[in-house]
């Protein structure tokens, strides 16, 4: 679940956060090519690789952000799942076992390091990762080699917001790489990011379990 909120998250914090310090010049340059994305819907397709590079998982799906905070993905295949934030509930919905596992979207931030990386406008997060761009690609390199850190991450957009592709590489040395195509960026209902809990659907309500 958490390889889709990583993507979510880069949008939604490189989006609204404030570009202060020169030295990270390329990172305002993706800022500002993300500040072009208020609605977002894409195809994705996302493939996990160790370092040996063999594939090992392929996932297609499609996915939904409205900033700030309203993300919408659906999983498709025999594994079909759902992640939806209302900006409040992270709800991870898997219609095969009718079950639902609800998180408190605050929570998740705040027990998680990459996240809090990318949610929080805190310059001395940011420092911990040395920020180079390339063309269309911008690249994330961490400073550290504690465990605690995503080791490097690279996003690949346009300088009219169009995001090609967005890569992870993990302490770990798995890689988890997104592909995206037929980005649209209409506006989308605000209906489309809330999850109704029928009678039918058993809930793990996570939310205060922190």
């Amino acid at each position: 679940m958490k390889l889709f909120i990583y993507f979510f998250c880069l949008i939604v914090f490189l989006s609204s956060s404030i570009c202060v310090v020169h030295s990270l010049e390329p990172y305002c340059v993706l800022k500002n090519r993300l500040n072009l994305i208020n609605n977002l819907y894409v195809h994705f397709v996302q493939k996990i690789n160790f370092c040996n590079m063999k594939e090992i998982e392929l996932i297609r799906g499609e996915l939904w952000i409205k900033r700030p905070n309203l993300f919408y993905c659906h999983v498709m295949g025999s594994q079909e799942s759902f992640l939806i934030s209302d900006g409040k509930t992270l709800w991870f919905y898997v219609p095969t076992i009718k079950q639902v596992t609800a998180y408190c979207l605050e929570n998740i931030i705040s027990n998680n390091v990459f996240l809090q990386l990318l949610f929080m406008s805190n310059t001395n997060i940011w420092q911990d990762y040395t920020i180079t761009q390339k063309k269309d690609w911008f690249y994330f390199k961490s400073s550290y080699d504690d465990g605690k850190h995503i080791k490097q991450f690279k996003i690949k957009i346009t300088d009219r917001g169009i995001i090609d592709q967005f890569s992870i590489i993990q302490e770990n040395k798995q890689h988890i790489d997104y592909y995206l195509s037929n980005q649209c960026v209409n506006l989308i209902n605000q209906d489309k990011f809330c999850f109704t809990l029928s009678d039918d659907i058993q809930l793990d309500d996570q939310r205060m379990k922190f």
